[in-house]
């Protein structure tokens, strides 16, 4: 009989969460909602990316690039001929 009267009372709970939502919108969902803001978290997130992926080209791709230029030409001079 308890669990009945908890669940009841738990379900009372969820049905009010809705109401309670609308309590708090105010000025404070106005500016949570601005583009302004937005744009300038996205901004700010994509430069982030940006300068990552230009570290990890300098540090990871780029001696890799090198290498493999090295051997191309290592391989040109030893043999002579060209890679098709």
């Amino acid at each position: 009989m308890q669990q009945t009267e908890e669940a009841c009372s738990d379900l009372k709970f969820i049905r009010r969460l809705p109401a309670a939502a609308n309590h708090f919108s105010g000025k404070g969902e106005e500016f949570m909602g601005s583009n302004t803001v937005k744009s300038i978290i996205t901004g700010v997130i994509l430069l982030i990316l940006v300068v990552a992926a230009i570290k990890f080209t300098f540090k990871v791709l780029l001696p890799i690039a090198i290498v493999v230029i090295a051997a191309y030409i290592v391989y040109m001079l030893i043999t002579g001929k060209k890679i098709r």
